[in-house]
This record gives structure tokens, sequence and C-alpha cells, in this order.
């Protein structure tokens, strides 16, 4: 049996029980280790992280990997009709190449500093399918912020993952003060890296 302990719907993380272990599941589920946390991250991460805490028990892997999943797609909200994939492909094959360098600069100057990758992700795909003059004389830039884009979200799934592991620093914590350990836990996260 396991029990599904905290949930973050926004990005599909959980924290879950399977047999005398607390683990950390994050998407792309399925067969990977998972690390093991303390009950402490698990306690922390509802209160200051936002996770849901939740009391759920499954069956089996697929049964809990098919709820995350489930959770995790409603959560993320529908596009509008203008936006739809069809007609962002559409805008893209018609635009000018000034407009597409446009698209480009911005994704490379806001999306991706501001940690938008799942947007700028989409969007350079779509812009990789355009058949198009314009859109092939860009295709290895836009093929460069991609591989970036792909890089930076791994990145930052690492560093989620170590600042986990930090707050089971309960020697730092109690020299420091768990409220020092937070604020400068908030600060790292912040800068974006560790």
């Amino acid at each position: 049996m396991i029990r599904l302990l905290a949930l973050a719907p926004d990005d599909g993380w959980a924290f879950v029980r399977s047999a005398d272990r607390v683990l950390l599941i994050r998407p792309p589920y399925g067969k990977r280790s998972h690390p093991a946390v303390e009950e402490s991250v698990v306690a922390r991460a509802v209160a200051v992280e936002g996770f849901k805490a939740v009391d759920q028990d499954f069956p089996d892997w697929p049964a809990l990997f098919a709820f995350l999943e489930q959770q995790f797609l409603a959560g993320r909200p529908a596009l509008p009709a203008a936006l739809a994939p069809e007609s962002v492909e559409r805008i893209l094959r018609h635009a000018p190449g000034s407009a597409l360098e446009g698209l480009l600069d911005r994704i490379e100057r806001e999306l991706l500093p501001d940690r938008h990758w799942d947007a700028a992700g989409e969007l350079l795909v779509r812009f990789l399918t355009v058949d198009s003059a314009p859109a092939a004389d860009l295709r290895p830039r836009a093929t460069a912020l991609f591989v970036r884009c792909q890089r930076e979200r791994a990145a930052a799934g690492q560093r989620r993952g170590r600042l986990a592991a930090a707050a089971r620093a309960p020697l730092a914590a109690g020299k420091y003060g768990p409220e020092t350990m937070r604020a400068h836990a908030a600060k790292i996260q912040q800068l974006g890296f560790f």
C-alpha cells in the first residue's frame, strides 16, 4: 500500500510513504529512483512551500502515478482559443522575420530568466515546426534556445532537490534558527542558484 502525504498540483511533485520510507516523487513519473526524505521535509513543504496535505492510499504505483498525472493536468488552465497550438502555428507561419526575431529575443530576455520554461518550450517547439523562409533562417537560434530551456529546467529540478536536502540540516537550524534558515533558502531560491 502506498500513501500519498502531500502534493503540489502545479508542478506535480508529491511526497508518499512506501513501506517504511517517505519518498519525493516528481514528473515524469515512472520507474526511476525516488529520493527518500524525512518527515520534517514533508511538514516544511506543507507549511512553507505550498504543498497540499493529502492522506490517500493507493494499491500500487501505476494507480498513484495515474492520480498524480490527473491532478497535474487538472491544475493547468486551458489555453484561450487565440493561443491554441494551431493558431500559434498559423501566426508564426505568416509572421515576418523581424517579428519572429523579436519573439526569440523576448524568449531569451524574459521567459527564460523568469523561469517560464513551459511557455518558452511550447513556443520554441511550435517555432521549430513552422515551415516558412523567415523561420528557417532563425531555426538554429531557436534550437539553441530550446536546448538552453531544457537545461535550465533540469538544473532547477536538481536545485529544488538540493533545497529539500538542505532542509534536513538540523545542526545549522539549531545554530542559526529556523527563521534565518528559511530566509536564506528563500534568497537562494529567488537568485536561482544553490
